[in-house]
């Protein structure tokens, strides 16, 4: 059957960690080249998730390999003009896809130990891809959506992004509502400590003029200046000697003869 497939001649699913061959389905011509790749130093380096791997061989084919998350790749070969994002967006993703759905032990698989139980869906999907026509039309059309999903993705990321910035910025703001809160109370007891400094340096300057002017005063009382009384010595005020009162002449009458 798959001697006639026209666009697809062979795929192969691998473990990276052990480059252990589990499934393999196609032309066997085709298997030589891919068992070299799988068996090569070269293999768990290149095989890293989602990193798309495009090499030409035989007769003008051309050999593709992919690795997911879980540590599984899958290598196709295609003819050479078969377009690589029908490769890696479409076969190989389906590939994936089926696998986890049938929930495939594949870690645990021998080697060729999964030919049998995925003889049929590698068969069909072979099939299905080998219509490039039409599978490059779905492919695309896939690879559309994807870039939408990335896109919507983005911006989600972008608006999750702007969430916290947002929050951030709330949380700044308030911190700072609080730091102008404390700089109000700051300030206004820094006024508060001025003002009472003033009014310390004003009571002090009284103080000191008060007692300029008591040292002034004791000074001045002293010098026996106090009350307004005259230092100058009281004035003599002199009185005139007194003169004996003048005798008193007593007349008697004579007597006549």
């Amino acid at each position: 059957m798959s001697d006639k497939l026209k666009n697809v001649f062979y795929v192969a699913i691998a473990r990276r960690v052990d480059s252990i061959t589990v499934a393999e389905f196609g032309q066997k011509q085709h298997s030589t080249d891919v068992h070299k790749l799988i068996s090569s130093p070269a293999f768990r380096e290149k095989a890293t998730p989602g990193k798309h791997i495009s090499l030409k061989v035989r007769n003008g084919a051309f050999l593709h390999m992919l690795g997911n998350q879980d540590g599984l790749v899958v290598v196709v070969v295609t003819e050479g003009n078969y377009p690589q994002r029908v490769v890696y967006n479409g076969f190989c993703s389906d590939i994936f896809e089926q696998i986890k759905q049938k929930n495939v032990d594949w870690r645990q698989a021998k080697a060729g130990g999964l030919n049998r139980k995925l003889k049929v869906t590698l068969n069909s999907l072979c099939k299905e891809y080998d219509d490039v026509g039409g599978k490059n039309k779905i492919s695309k059309l896939r690879a559309d959506v994807a870039g939408v999903q990335n896109v919507m993705q983005d911006n989600i990321s972008k608006a999750l992004s702007n969430l916290d910035n947002t929050e951030i910025l709330d949380k700044k703001a308030e911190e700072l509502v609080d730091s102008t809160k404390r700089f109000q109370r700051q300030a206004k007891n820094l006024a508060w400590k001025e003002w009472l400094m003033l009014q310390k340096m004003r009571v002090m300057l009284a103080t000191v003029l008060l007692l300029i002017i008591i040292v002034v005063v004791i000074y001045i009382c002293s010098g026996g200046n106090c009350g307004g009384e005259s230092t100058e010595p009281p004035a003599v005020i002199a009185t005139p000697a007194s003169t004996p009162a003048p005798a008193s002449v007593v007349f008697t009458p004579s007597s006549s003869a």
